[in-house]
């Protein structure tokens, strides 16, 4: 296993790695190939170079964890962090803890996107014996291979090759819009191709669009390669098989349903009753009015005004306020009964005269059209 230098300024400014004091990528992988416990300095030589301590790991150690993607431009405050949490995976693994060096290689790589992180990776993934982990990494290199290492390209090739022989690939291949998962775990958005490697096992791939799902199953035994290929085409004829009202265009609007009997007594009725109200309201209106006027006519008889200009006119005065204010209250139930009147009427009127407010004839049975949205389906009709 290769040790970065120890301080953070081993890298350059520019993002690519200073190897001139650190392990170039064909020693590390060499190297990082030793048995776990390594106590002297990392060598460049065959397999068991080293002298080995008892595998002391921690059980614990989430090894399962996703690897997350690396910022294309790491800043130098994650570099930093990533030669430490490098340097610290080098003195695991050299203690024997490989589940604990794994964690810190990945949490390094995260960081900075280093390749001699993502190598160490590879290699203790193998030698856990999670051969799929491992060609994942490898092949994750082959992606994302500085230039620098172009000439190595060959040799990650067959270190690939040799994981793959030992685990399932299959091929995605997704020319329709949707969202992909491989066993449950979410792959990626289509349209798009990608390989997935799987241990061996019945593995099932699944598109999820338009409210249906297109799987595609495999049984594959190591070194087995699986092609999951979903077209637009097979998504189409889904809906139309599943959902054959999505594929039918809009729902065709019928003739207009006829007014409805009740409806139309109901509008006539409640038209009639506030006309009564309002004529109510009139007729307190106009009583209290004359009972009013006569009062104040018999007080200017007797050289009096209102308010009492005497103790004699008080309770004349009093009952002509009274008279006034049941004037006012009527006159409010006479405006108001004849305006809700009127919105009665013309409601129950604008009902039976036009058609788009009465919709169309309920059919004998409901209808139902399902229609394709976004994440999954709308359904409209008449129920």
């Amino acid at each position: 296993m290769s040790k970065r230098n120890e301080r953070a300024p081993g890298i350059r400014s520019d993002g690519a790695r200073r190897l001139g004091r650190m392990r170039t990528l064909p020693a590390l992988l060499c190297a990082a190939a030793v048995t776990w416990g390594m106590t002297g300095a990392a060598h460049a030589g065959p397999p068991g170079a080293a002298t080995t301590e008892a595998n002391t790991d921690d059980d614990s150690v989430d090894v399962d964890r996703p690897l997350s993607t690396p910022p294309s431009q790491p800043t130098a405050e994650a570099r930093a962090t990533a030669a430490q949490l490098y340097n610290d995976a080098v003195a695991s693994a050299r203690k024997g803890r490989a589940k604990e060096a794994l964690s810190l290689f990945r949490a390094a790589y995260e960081q900075d996107g280093s390749p001699e992180a993502l190598a160490n990776m590879a290699v203790i993934e193998a030698k856990l014996g999670r051969p799929r982990a491992a060609a994942e990494h490898l092949a994750r290199m082959l992606q994302n291979l500085p230039a620098e290492y172009a000439s190595k390209m060959d040799d990650l090739k067959k270190r690939l090759a040799a994981q793959v022989a030992l685990v399932g690939t299959i091929r995605l291949e997704i020319a329709a819009e949707g969202e992909v998962f491989a066993d449950g775990k979410w792959v990626g958005s289509g349209p798009f191709t990608s390989t997935v490697y799987v241990n061996p096992g019945h593995h099932v791939v699944r598109l999820q669009a338009r409210g249906v799902i297109v799987e595609r199953p495999f049984d594959l035994d190591k070194g087995e390669i699986g092609v999951a290929t979903v077209m637009r085409a097979d998504v189409d004829a889904l809906v139309a098989k599943l959902l054959p009202a999505a594929s039918a265009g809009p729902v065709a609007e019928g003739p207009a349903a006829p007014p409805s009997k009740a409806v139309v007594a109901t509008g006539a009725s409640l038209a009639v009753a506030f006309a009564g109200l309002g004529a109510l309201g009139v007729g307190v209106a106009v009583r209290a009015a004359g009972e009013r006027a006569k009062i104040e006519d018999g007080v200017e008889q007797f050289g009096g005004a209102c308010p009492a200009s005497s103790p004699g006119f008080t309770d004349d005065c009093h009952a002509r306020d009274q008279e006034a204010g049941n004037e006012t209250i009527g006159k409010i139930l006479a405006g108001t009964g004849f305006a809700a009147a009127g919105v009665a009427g013309l409601g129950t009127l604008l009902y039976v005269t036009v058609p788009a407010l009465r919709g169309s004839a309920s059919p004998t049975a409901a209808r139902l059209q399902v229609l394709p949205a976004p994440g999954g389906v709308v359904l409209r009709g008449t129920f």
